[in-house]
């Protein structure tokens, strides 16, 4: 029986370990892409930023709209 826990532990070891590593690869790989598209939004609003401040009212607009819909149905 105490083989069997050993090897119970060393797997829940093994899975946790590699739990640990697919996370670490996922937060490397979400930096890459959030640094990526901040560089591209920052872009952007430099060329383009009566856009920029048109799409974030817009954005300001629906939030307000969605926050003022869910306080007024309580």
């Amino acid at each position: 029986m105490g083989e069997t826990v050993d090897r119970f532990r060393k797997g829940r070891q093994a899975a946790g370990d590699q739990a640990g590593r697919l996370g670490n690869q996922a937060l490397d790989l979400g930096t890459k892409y959030g640094s990526n598209a901040l560089q591209r939004v920052a872009s952007e609003a430099e060329h383009r930023p009566l856009i920029t401040v048109a799409v974030a009212l817009g954005i300001g607009i629906l939030i307000g709209a969605a926050i003022l819909g869910s306080a007024s149905r309580r």
